[in-house]
């Protein structure tokens, strides 16, 4: 996303969430896709899932949606052996450990989507540079504009795990699976998303 976008028109969509959820997320979808956005009647997957960010408030969203905490649910639910290896979590990046951790890992932040280093080589990670950027992220807020009123009250951490990769270096294909009523209805598979 260009930063003019971010600055002219995210910032007050920030404000107007605040006040008219609604609207905002009407001028957000017009502005990306360029089509009027449907609540009353939604009748595609994106319309349904705006609908979504408005009505469901589910509490198990913030717990799902916090890198570090969906970990402790997986674990709830039996699922333990389809986590990546945490190798630190911690709340200041001035306390991570970078001398004890392998060449390859991924430090995440757990309050927003994006927020993500993948050190494939860390003789070559810059350490101040990677603790600015880290701090700095802590500090922001996830774009309430967006709707994803869950990102906003996960307590902001960083998690360090095991970098996975198909066995040629590069990042596996990131499979997301879309249920509806609880069945699976259909997979998208990502290639090559952090290619650069």
């Amino acid at each position: 996303m260009n930063m003019r976008f971010k600055e002219v028109i995210l910032a007050p969509m920030n404000l107007l969430y605040r006040i008219k959820p609604e609207l905002c997320l009407k001028i957000i979808y017009r502005l990306k896709t360029g089509r009027k956005l449907n609540l009353n009647n939604p009748k595609t997957y994106s319309e349904k899932l705006q609908w979504l960010k408005l009505n469901y408030k589910n509490k198990l969203l913030p717990i799902c949606a916090d890198k570090y905490r969906v970990r402790q649910y997986v674990k709830k639910c039996g699922l333990e052996s389809t986590l990546k290896k945490l190798l630190w979590e911690g709340y200041d990046p001035n306390d991570i450990p970078f001398d004890n951790l392998p060449q390859k890992f991924v430090i995440k932040v757990t309050h927003g989507c994006g927020w993500n280093i993948i050190c494939k080589n860390k003789n070559l990670l810059s350490i101040p540079k990677t603790i600015k950027k880290l701090k700095r992220w802590l500090k922001q807020k996830y774009l309430p504009c967006y709707g994803e009123w869950f990102y906003g009250v996960i307590k902001p951490r960083i998690i360090i795990e095991e970098y996975l990769d198909d066995g040629t270096g590069k990042v596996p294909k990131d499979y997301k699976i879309f249920c509806f009523h609880g069945e699976p209805k259909y997979i998208a598979a990502h290639v090559d998303r952090f290619i650069n």
